[in-house]
Formats: C-alpha cells, sequence, structure tokens
C-alpha cells in the first residue's frame, strides 16, 4: 500500500507539474531576470546544496563518524556539522528549501502543491526523528530544532 501510494503521489506530482510546466503557464522570456524567478531559484540552489551536504554527512555516519549513542554503542550515532548543528533533519530542511524556491520561481498553484505536500511529509518525519534522538541520546544537543531552524 505504502509503494502504490508513493508511486500514485508521483504521478499525480509529476503530471501537475509537467502540465503546468509545458501546457498552461506562459512565461514572457525576460521572466528568468525577474525578481521572482531569481530569488526563487536562489532559495532552490541554497536548499540543493544544504541538502546534498546533509546527505553527505548521514552517509559518513555509517562508516563510523559522529557521536556514538550512550545506549546502543554501534548502531546509532548524532549528526554533526553543516546545518545539523541547527535542525535533526538538515536534509529535510534542504529539501523543503529547494520546492519553496521552485514554487517562488515558478510562480503557480502546481509549484505550491508540490511545497504543500513536501511539507506535510517532512515536517511530521523530522518531528518524530527529533524525539527518538533526544530519547536515544542522554547527551543530544538541545539547542537542536526539528527541522526549522530556531523554530520547529
Amino acid at each position: 500500500a505504502v509503494a502504490v501510494s508513493g508511486w500514485s503521489y508521483c504521478m499525480v506530482n509529476g503530471y501537475l507539474q509537467g502540465q503546468s510546466l509545458c501546457q498552461k503557464e506562459v512565461y514572457p522570456e525576460k521572466y528568468i531576470k525577474s525578481p521572482r524567478f531569481l530569488v526563487g531559484a536562489t532559495i532552490f540552489i541554497i536548499g540543493l546544496a544544504i541538502n546534498l551536504h546533509s546527505d553527505g554527512i548521514l552517509r559518513a555516519l555509517k562508516s563510523g563518524g559522529g557521536i556514538t549513542s550512550t545506549n546502543n554503542t554501534n548502531a546509532y550515532r548524532i549528526p554533526r556539522g553543516g546545518f545539523f548543528e541547527l535542525v535533526s533533519c538538515a536534509n529535510y530542511f534542504g529539501e523543503i528549501c529547494e520546492w519553496a524556491g521552485y514554487a517562488v520561481a515558478c510562480n503557480n498553484l502546481a509549484a505550491l502543491s508540490f511545497l504543500a505536500f513536501t511539507c506535510s511529509n517532512l515536517i511530521p518525519r523530522a518531528l518524530s526523528h527529533h524525539e527518538w534522538y533526544l530519547q536515544k541520546f542522554n547527551d543530544y544537543p538541545l539547542q537542536r530544532r526539528a527541522i526549522i531552524p530556531f523554530i520547529l
């Protein structure tokens, strides 16, 4: 059921994005130089960089980096560095930034719906991960938020 649900979402989202960008929306040639597009593209690129860097940090944990849990010394580690100093799920934060930038740049309902669905999926997962980290690690950094630096 989970696989079918994920596949269905990807099909519908892909169709909406494709229809919106290829059939519905007509952007003037100079739109690519507009402040809205440039701000959105910048936010997207920053989010992509955060996401890629965070994924690299998580991959490195599998090879022995990070701080080992006092409860289970071999299985889980606290991610350190980059946006992990601010939030528990830096990769999710980066992905939300990517699709927020995409929504700003595209300025259409399909892109906004993509952002909304991304947030509705990643924010609850981040809150759950954050709570798990707090329970698993006695020395987990208490100043870290779950997904949005300084806020949530």
